[in-house]
């Protein structure tokens, strides 16, 4: 679980609705790949565009070398900074959002796969940096609606955090027009929170409005 001062971190680097639609840049309509020519590190397709992880940095990659919870021993290791881009199918390219000292741990050194979900009234993405953990795995969230992609924060009481964390063994689920996440555990914790998220398209948010405990 998350530390304070992770938390109080996370808060200062929220993304409203209004900073994301004002940082648009222009990309060249080139197959999954960036100005300097490395491929997409992430990837989600639909029929409006397409949402692409593109490096902005030089990528440190290694392998996790042991076997543990975060992973096989020959699974990878990706460090760098990163943006999400979304393109559209006439080529146009907006930044959507940046990730700094991003950590991504996977299997293969192939673009990962954004999950699709649908939260009517649009289509979203969800982003896992890892594909396992000890306790919770974290995951950013987009969403596409009338051509344009941006991504959406969650809203707990007073607090706006530009990601969430799932229970590694459970995905996020839409039911009733809602993101349902299970929350992570700690150590020796026999019980996870599950949090029920209503989506705010107009401000790119998603807000709690109830919990409850499952074993």
């Amino acid at each position: 679980m998350m530390g304070m001062a992770v938390w109080s971190s996370l808060l200062a680097a929220g993304l409203c609705f209004a900073q994301v639609v004002s940082a648009v840049s222009t990309f060249p309509s080139v197959d999954h790949q960036n100005m300097t020519g490395e491929k997409a590190r992430a990837v989600g397709q639909s029929a409006a565009g397409e949402l692409l992880l593109i490096p902005r940095s030089r990528e440190r990659i290694q392998q996790l070398g042991a076997p543990s919870c975060l992973g096989l021993a020959t699974d990878y290791v990706i460090t760098g900074d990163y943006a999400m881009v979304f393109r559209t199918p006439d080529g146009g390219g907006a930044i959507i959002q940046e990730l700094h000292g991003l950590e991504i741990y996977t299997r293969s050194l192939q673009p990962l796969k954004l999950e699709s979900v649908n939260v009517p009234p649009f289509h979203g993405f969800l982003f896992f940096p890892r594909h396992t953990d000890c306790h919770a795995l974290e995951f950013y969230a987009y969403g596409i609606r009338n051509g344009k992609a941006v991504p959406f924060s969650f809203q707990v009481g007073s607090s706006i955090l530009p990601y969430f964390e799932t229970l590694p063994t459970e995905r996020p689920q839409v039911r009733d027009g809602q993101l349902v996440v299970v929350g992570g555990r700690g150590a020796g914790v026999d019980r996870s929170t599950v949090y029920y998220f209503a989506p705010d398209v107009e401000n790119g948010l998603f807000r709690l409005t109830k919990t409850a405990q499952m074993k």
